[in-house]
C-alpha cells in the first residue's frame, strides 16, 4: 500500500482577455469529473475569508439556475479581471 495522495484532478493556470491570470482543470470524486475554475477571492478583507474561489465550470447553454450562473459569472468576471495568482 502506497502512502501517496491520490491525486482527484489538476489544474492549469490560463489568462483571460484582460491579460488576468486564473486556473482552470478538473476534479473527479466518486468517479464522477467536474470541471472547475478558481479565481483568486479579490473581495477578502480578514483572514478567515479563502484566498481563492472555486466555481464549477457548466457548459455554455447548461444552467443549473439562472440567477445563480449570473451571479457566478460576475464573481468570475470580477476576479478575472483584478489581481493575478501568486504563481
Amino acid at each position: 500500500m502506497s502512502d501517496k495522495p491520490k491525486s482527484i484532478g489538476a489544474l492549469w493556470i490560463n489568462e483571460s482577455k484582460n491579460n488576468k491570470k486564473y486556473m482552470a482543470g478538473q476534479i473527479e470524486i466518486d468517479g464522477k469529473t467536474t470541471k472547475i475554475i478558481v479565481f483568486k477571492n479579490n473581495y477578502k478583507e480578514t483572514d478567515n475569508q479563502p484566498d481563492y474561489r472555486i466555481f464549477e465550470q457548466t457548459p455554455k447553454g447548461e444552467s443549473n439556475s439562472q440567477s445563480s450562473q449570473e451571479s457566478t459569472s460576475n464573481e468570475q468576471q470580477d476576479s478575472a479581471d483584478n489581481e493575478e495568482l501568486p504563481f
